[in-house]
């Protein structure tokens, strides 16, 4: 375990120095890939649209990422509203 493992995941992401993929933040948030990408295709959690017409494809900045969980009312879960 590394020490910042510890600090608060708005913290960490803040850390963060480029876009995450949807892999990635799923991992970060402790979701599915295919949910991160249903949020985003809903609007529900900031995301770039980077797919081409055929294919949505999304990335996500960190700093946005961090914003939006701590606008969230945090129950048990924090991402248990969604």
């Amino acid at each position: 375990m590394h020490v910042d493992d510890l600090l608060p995941l708005p913290v960490r992401l803040r850390k963060m120095t480029r876009l995450l993929t949807e892999e990635e933040t799923a991992d970060i948030l402790g979701r599915k890939r295919r949910t991160i990408h249903v949020w985003a295709a809903k609007g529900r959690i900031p995301a770039i649209d980077i797919g081409t017409e055929g294919r949505k494809m999304y990335r996500f900045n960190p700093f946005a990422l961090a914003e939006w969980l701590e606008r969230k009312p945090y129950p048990r879960d924090p991402l248990e509203a969604l």
